[in-house]
C-alpha cells in the first residue's frame, strides 16, 4: 500500500513538472514582429555618439515554432566629417596669407535584407541565430577646399590676392552580400522582447556613377571591390502583434 501511494505521489509530481516544461511544438499567438535598433538612442543618451550609426527597422515573420523569416531596411552613417578653419590643417603660410585646407566627407549606405533566423522556442531567454542577403546602395560624397586668409591690423579676413579652391567627387556602388547574425533574445512577456546581436557582413561593391568636379583631381578611377564589415554589439526591441 506504501509502494502505491508513493507512485502516485511521483506521477502527480511528474505531471506538475511537465506543466512547466516548454512547449515546442507549438506556435505563439502572435506570429508577427516589428523591431528597431536601439543603439544609436542608447549612444547618444550616454553622451557618446557612434562612429557608424545604423538606424535598422525588421519586420519578421514566425513560420514555425523555433523559425522566423524577416526583413531589414537599414541606413547607416559610415562617416561624417565636416571641418571648418578651427579644425582644418595649414598647407601653405606667407608673411600676410594662411591658407587652410578644409576637408569634408559624408559615407552612408542604403540597404535591404532578407533572411531567416532561428532559436529555442517558448523560452525567456535563448540564442538566436540568422542568416540575410544583402543589396543597397553606398555613397560616398568627398570634397576639399582651400581657403586662403589674409592677416590685416585687424586679424585674419578673406585673403584679396587668392581665390578660395573647392573640390567635390561623388561616387555610388551598388552592395550585394550576406551576414550572418548571432544574438541573445530576453523576452519581457508575449508582446515584446530585446535581442543583443552581432551581425558581421561581407558586400561586394560596385560603382554605377562617378562625379568629379575637377578631373585633373581624381587620382583613379573607382573600382570594384570586396568588403568586411564587423560591427559591434546592437540593441533591437521588438513588439509581437
Amino acid at each position: 500500500m506504501r509502494g502505491i501511494v508513493l507512485m502516485a505521489a511521483l506521477l502527480v509530481s511528474l505531471g506538475v513538472d511537465a506543466q512547466y516544461e516548454p512547449r515546442n511544438d507549438t506556435l505563439p499567438e502572435r506570429l508577427n514582429t516589428l523591431g528597431i535598433n536601439l543603439t544609436p538612442a542608447v549612444v547618444v543618451s550616454m553622451n557618446a555618439l557612434p562612429f557608424s550609426p545604423r538606424f535598422s527597422f525588421i519586420y519578421k515573420r514566425q513560420l514555425q515554432p523555433n523559425f522566423k523569416v524577416r526583413a531589414t531596411v537599414g541606413y547607416e552613417v559610415r562617416s561624417s566629417i565636416s571641418e571648418d578653419l578651427s579644425t582644418g590643417r595649414v598647407i601653405d603660410f606667407s608673411d600676410t596669407t594662411v591658407t587652410y585646407l578644409i576637408e569634408r566627407a559624408n559615407h552612408s549606405t542604403l540597404d535591404l535584407r532578407l533572411g531567416m533566423e532561428w532559436f529555442k522556442p517558448n523560452r525567456p531567454t535563448t540564442m538566436v541565430y540568422g542568416i540575410d542577403l544583402i543589396a543597397g546602395i553606398a555613397m560616398e560624397d568627398d570634397g576639399y577646399s582651400t581657403i586662403p586668409r589674409y592677416f590685416n591690423g585687424d586679424g585674419f579676413v578673406p585673403s584679396p590676392f587668392e581665390e578660395q579652391f573647392d573640390y567635390d567627387q561623388e561616387i555610388d556602388y551598388f552592395l550585394l552580400g550576406f551576414n550572418v547574425s548571432i544574438g541573445q533574445k530576453l523576452v519581457v512577456d508575449e508582446k515584446l522582447n530585446f535581442i543583443l546581436q552581432w551581425t558581421p557582413q561581407v558586400a561586394y561593391r560596385i560603382p554605377i556613377s562617378e562625379f568629379y568636379s575637377d578631373a585633373t583631381q581624381r587620382d583613379q578611377p573607382a573600382i570594384s571591390d570586396v568588403e568586411m564589415r564587423l560591427r559591434g554589439i546592437e540593441i533591437f526591441v521588438n513588439l509581437m502583434f
